[in-house]
C-alpha cells in the first residue's frame, strides 16, 4: 500500500502561510504582508458625540466585515479611520462620527459614522 493514504501517485505537499492579524487605529497607509493574495477586513466608523443637559447619547459607528478582498502582497493601501463626533452644547447637539474607509482598488469599503445625540431639558 502506498504511504500516502492509498492514493497512487506523488505525495502532494501543501504550503501554508501563517495568518497575520493587524489593527489600524489611525489614518494612513497600510502595507499587506508579502505573498498575501486576499484579506478579511473589519472597518469600524467613529461614534456620534453627545449633547449636554440630559441629552441622549450619540449613535455607534457602523461597521462592515468583508472577506476575500483581492490584494497584491507587499502593496500599501490607504486607510481612513473615522474620529468620534464632538460633544455639543445646548441646543446644537452632538456631532456626527467620522466615516472610516479601507481604500482597496478591487473593493473600497466605507462605514458611516454614528449620528450625534440631541439635547433634552428633562421636562418630558
Amino acid at each position: 500500500m502506498a504511504g500516502n493514504g492509498g492514493i497512487i501517485g506523488p505525495v502532494n505537499t501543501v504550503n501554508t502561510q501563517a495568518e497575520t492579524i493587524t489593527s489600524k487605529t489611525s489614518t494612513g497607509p497600510f502595507t499587506t504582508q508579502p505573498q498575501t493574495t486576499t484579506v478579511q477586513v473589519l472597518v469600524v466608523a467613529g461614534g456620534g458625540g453627545t449633547a449636554s443637559c440630559g441629552s441622549g447619547g450619540g449613535g455607534g459607528g457602523c461597521f462592515r466585515c468583508i472577506s476575500c478582498i483581492s490584494v497584491s502582497g507587499g502593496t500599501p493601501y490607504t486607510m481612513t479611520v473615522g474620529a468620534a463626533g464632538a460633544g455639543g452644547p445646548r441646543p446644537a447637539g452632538g456631532g456626527q462620527g467620522g466615516n472610516s474607509v479601507a481604500a482597496f482598488p478591487s473593493n473600497p469599503i466605507t462605514s458611516t459614522g454614528g449620528a450625534g445625540g440631541n439635547w433634552g431639558d428633562g421636562s418630558d
